[in-house]
């Protein structure tokens, strides 16, 4: 669930998107994901910010929203550089929502997509931000457990690391269900695939193909089924096990 800024920018509303979340004035869309719709808001002082609100058959999941609480929780620990902050969360909510700050900009696919492979201090100056924002969450006890080229935003200030929907608390509590890999086919550890268990060499792993496709514009293990990119990464998933994210681009 990534709340960010948009490169093509705020979107006109649809009919029957809120007016109002929670203390935030709506004013278009910047996109939508499998969890929620993400709008840009502004405060009252007329801050602009990313709130994404939960779609009513996630809302409606009990399930669910005791994992959309632990999640809110464990972002809330979440403070350093080349990161998008939360700032505010109702898990309470008729349609939950959580609000984070508001950056302009391409993710690193689309970018890649647009203009080709990153080079010189341009790649230098991705490789440090990345990996100071992973760093920065190592303290709070988080686990991206989802980074990739969607989740990370190229704005004139620099990379911001995103999307902590599936945030995982360093000490092995999981949000998600049990007996599910979370994650995306081609970013996610070997370890994981192995053990189930999420860990902070997983985000560096994946900070590493990361950079390597900053570089090259090559998935560094192609694509396909999710069964032949984890073959590809010198791993394969245990027999019986679920990819949480298998459906999402890589």
């Amino acid at each position: 669930m990534s709340t960010a800024g948009s490169g093509g920018g705020i979107h006109p509303a649809h009919p029957g998107d809120p007016s109002r979340i929670g203390p935030y004035r709506g004013v278009g869309r910047l996109g939508a994901g499998g969890m929620g719709i993400v709008y840009a808001a502004l405060t009252d002082s007329g801050q602009r910010v990313a709130v994404t609100v939960i779609h009513p058959i996630q809302a409606g999941d009990p399930e669910f929203r005791a994992r959309f609480r632990r999640e809110v929780r464990l972002s809330a620990r979440v403070r350093g550089p080349f990161l998008l902050l939360l700032l505010a969360a109702d898990a309470d909510a008729d349609a939950p929502w959580l609000a984070t700050e508001y950056a302009l900009g391409l993710t690193l696919a689309e970018h890649l997509a647009a203009c080709g492979p990153l080079t010189g201090g341009t790649l230098y100056a991705f490789a440090t931000g990345t990996a100071q924002a992973l760093a920065a969450i190592r303290p709070a006890g988080v686990v991206h457990r989802d980074v990739k080229p969607q989740n990370v935003l190229l704005t004139p200030a620099g990379p911001r690391v995103l999307d902590f929907g599936i945030a995982h608390a360093a000490d092995g509590t999981s949000i998600t269900r049990t007996g599910v890999l979370t994650g995306t086919p081609g970013w996610i550890g070997p370890e994981h695939y192995h053990s189930g268990i999420a860990a902070a060499e997983g985000d560096l792993f994946a900070w590493g193909a990361l950079v390597a496709y900053a570089a090259t514009g090559r998935l560094p293990f192609g694509s396909g089924a999710p069964e032949s990119v984890a073959l590809r990464a010198g791993v394969r998933a245990p027999a019986g096990r679920n990819h949480a994210r298998e459906a999402r681009p890589q």
